[in-house]
């Protein structure tokens, strides 16, 4: 089993490590916080729920089972994300219990996991499963769950993980942070 799981995080790194420290560096570079919280992004009322919590009285989830469509502020085609029956921003609906063979990932974060602005096989966490899927050669079956939600910080994924993605039993946790992420902490 140990060889299996260094297989599968020494594919990890290798697809998308680099690829994610360029990112955070970029924006890190490029972007100060106000640059950033102009392109977040702002739900519909119809496309989320409060749902108060005993750690965070605001709380919210992306309603299960409906399609967003985003366009981006900065012109070009509209995207739509098809959002399962567990709320995440995947098309396709995950069984909590994990199938014989399976290596369960979930990517915790914000907009980034989310994949905002990109189609949902555009997404970090789907092509990471793509890449995984193709260069797989342990016998693991990967399986990717993105807990992503646009605007959460550090507390809001925390939350996300306990409500929803402990109970995946996963055997990797994926959680894209970036320095903004770090200023609302309570």
């Amino acid at each position: 089993m140990l060889v299996k799981r260094l297989c599968l995080i020494g594919i990890v790194f290798l697809e998308i490590g680099i690829i994610v420290w360029c990112v955070v560096a970029l924006i890190r570079a490029t972007h100060s916080r106000a640059v950033v919280q102009q392109y977040a992004v702002r739900l519909s009322p119809m496309d989320y729920k409060q749902v108060p919590t005993e750690h965070l009285a605001n709380y919210y989830e992306i309603l299960p089972g409906v399609i967003i469509e985003e366009r981006p502020p900065w012109g070009g085609e509209a995207v739509f994300h098809k959002i399962n029956n567990q709320g995440h921003n995947d098309p396709v609906d995950r069984m909590i219990f994990k199938q014989p063979g399976a290596y369960r990932v979930v990517a915790l974060g914000d907009s980034f996991t989310f994949g905002q602005y990109v189609s949902g096989d555009k997404n970090y966490p789907s092509r990471l499963h793509a890449a995984l899927s193709r260069h797989m050669m342990c016998g693991i079956s990967p399986e990717m769950i993105n807990l992503g939600v646009p605007g959460y910080d550090i507390q809001y994924a925390v939350e996300r993980f306990v409500t929803h993605g402990r109970y995946y039993n996963p055997d990797l946790i994926l959680w894209l942070l970036k320095d903004d992420d770090f200023d609302d902490i309570q």
